[in-house]
């Protein structure tokens, strides 16, 4: 049975949408506020060299391994997985999504050096971008498959907050089945300095910006 208010409360399925976009912001504003200290600890060898093995170990979620490359080994794990299932799997595809190249542009000027990489990810703007609509059609099926209303609507009229989150996580599901169409890669050229005899990435905005989904240019 088709409730004729249902458009009016598609609203809601909107607004919660943009809240998980904006938690995805928390966490990338949680990253870059980490606490990093002055250890120094890297390789010898080529600026290259230090690059492609802190973005191999970052793709494995190797985190300890990444950070002997960056100046003063900050803690770059992105925290505990959100406690949230359908934030939860967002954050879990997004890591596994990671792939790496090495770009064509790379300088060396005495002790510092840049090299541009290309990073792609799974894009949370790409991934959320239209779903509303799929999501309107996921809670028009559960009121025309429903017998009794309450079990979808509160008191208020409003889609109960479960049946919201249900039609998020199944139109979500349906999206990272097939995860490329919304992965794109990411353009930025890190710098590295040659200290203590050998080369370090420095850990400038870009690279937390590149980490939490929010860096390079597209």
């Amino acid at each position: 049975m088709r409730d004729p208010r249902f458009k009016t409360r598609v609203l809601a399925v909107i607004l919660c949408a943009a809240a998980l976009l904006a938690a995805a912001g928390a966490y990338a504003l949680a990253l870059r506020a980490v606490d990093r200290p002055t250890v120094r600890l890297g390789l010898e060898g080529e600026p290259e060299d230090t690059t492609a093995l802190f973005f191999n170990a970052v793709c494995l979620r190797e985190w300890d391994a990444a950070a002997r490359y960056v100046l003063g080994e900050p803690d770059l794990s992105l925290g505990a997985s959100p406690r949230d299932e359908l934030a939860r799997t967002v954050w879990l595809a997004y890591q596994q999504s990671w792939s790496w190249s090495m770009g064509e542009g790379g300088m060396i000027d005495s002790l510092n050096a840049w090299q541009t990489v290309s990073f792609s990810a799974l894009r949370p703007e790409l991934l959320f971008d239209g779903m509303s609509e799929e999501v309107q059609e996921i809670l028009a099926r559960r009121v025309e498959e429903t017998d009794d209303l309450d079990t979808v609507y509160d008191d208020q009229g409003q889609f109960l907050p479960a049946v919201i989150q249900s039609a998020l996580q199944e139109a979500t599901r349906a999206r990272l089945a097939e995860p490329e169409r919304y992965t794109a890669p990411a353009e930025v050229t890190l710098h590295l300095s040659f200290r203590d005899d050998r080369w370090q990435i420095l850990p400038e905005e870009a690279l937390w910006e590149l980490l939490s989904g929010g860096g390079g240019d597209v």
